[in-house]
Order: C-alpha cells, then sequence, then structure tokens
C-alpha cells in the first residue's frame, strides 16, 4: 500500500511539473509571436490639425528571437516599410493607423485612431516691416 501511494505522489508530481513547464514563459516553446514592448504615441486616439505630422514608431522583441519585419497600415492599406513611420496630415477626418509587426509565422500590431482637424485660423501677425 505504501508503494501505491508513493507511485501515486509520483505521477502527481509528474503531472504538475510537466504542466508548469507548459506556461508561456517555457524556453522550450517555440512559434511565439512577437512582443510589443512599447509604441509611440502612447495615446490610442489621437488629435491631430491638418499639416501637422506625426511620428509612430513601435519597439518590438520576439521571445524565440526570429528575424522581424514591420510596417505601417493606414486604413488598411499598406504605406510604409519599417520600426519608424512619419505621418503627415493632409485632410480632415477620422483616420486608422496599425503598425505591424511580423516573425514571418506571426503577426502582432498596435492600432491608434487619427481625428484631424482645420487648425484655428489665428489672427495675422507682423513679423517685420
Amino acid at each position: 500500500m505504501k508503494q501505491l501511494n508513493r507511485v501515486v505522489l509520483a505521477a502527481a508530481v509528474a503531472m504538475a511539473l510537466a504542466h508548469a513547464s507548459c506556461g508561456t514563459n517555457d524556453p522550450t516553446r517555440v512559434g511565439r509571436p512577437p512582443v510589443v514592448e512599447s509604441f509611440q504615441p502612447a495615446e490610442r486616439v489621437l488629435d491631430a490639425h491638418v499639416g501637422d505630422t506625426l511620428r509612430f514608431t513601435i519597439s518590438v522583441s520576439d521571445p524565440d528571437r526570429d528575424p522581424l519585419s514591420a510596417c505601417f497600415d493606414v486604413d488598411n492599406q499598406k504605406i510604409a516599410d519599417g520600426f519608424h513611420w512619419d505621418f503627415v496630415v493632409l485632410d480632415t477626418g477620422l483616420t486608422d493607423v496599425r503598425g505591424r509587426v511580423s516573425d514571418g509565422a506571426h503577426t502582432s500590431y498596435i492600432d491608434w485612431r487619427v481625428r484631424s482637424t482645420e487648425p484655428v485660423n489665428a489672427v495675422p501677425v507682423v513679423v517685420s516691416t
């Protein structure tokens, strides 16, 4: 009977260890998606004026150390490759910006929404005479 208890206890410990090693931090696990560590601008909904330039940046890592590629989409159309991009606001309205990062098998992304309006028409200023 004691030997049976030891076998059951050993099996339970082995199952617990196997279950614990299946977590997302397991270094033997492969095929994990890229992780977006930070992004700029930090706000996800932005207000801008026509003529402004907004700089979008994504900082990522891959737990499997796969090579990464990045691009930016505007209203579901690819606009630029790279981990940073300058968006010149040309028109008023709502614009959806998505930064995508891929390791070839998995893709991670961050979304922003830009609300753009006409700048306030300020009083003219004399700069020289």
